[in-house]
């Protein structure tokens, strides 16, 4: 399961989870991932990019705060 903190590969490269929208009506099934890329992180104003939820996949559990 994806949740903030995860890290991820995506088809941009690498980074780290920072939301995951859910689908209704159970909200269970994620349907959007919005990752802040470990090539963009130190961009001034950049909050993530959004990627569908299945072209993310986890490379790890969650990264060291």
């Amino acid at each position: 399961m994806i949740t903030k903190g995860t890290r991820v590969t995506t088809p941009r490269g690498p980074g780290t989870v920072a939301y995951v929208r859910n689908l209704p009506p159970t909200y269970t099934m994620p349907e959007a991932v919005s990752v802040v890329l470990d090539a963009n992180k130190g961009q001034p104003g950049y909050a993530g990019t959004v990627f569908r939820a299945d072209v993310v996949k986890q490379t790890c559990f969650h990264e060291e705060e």
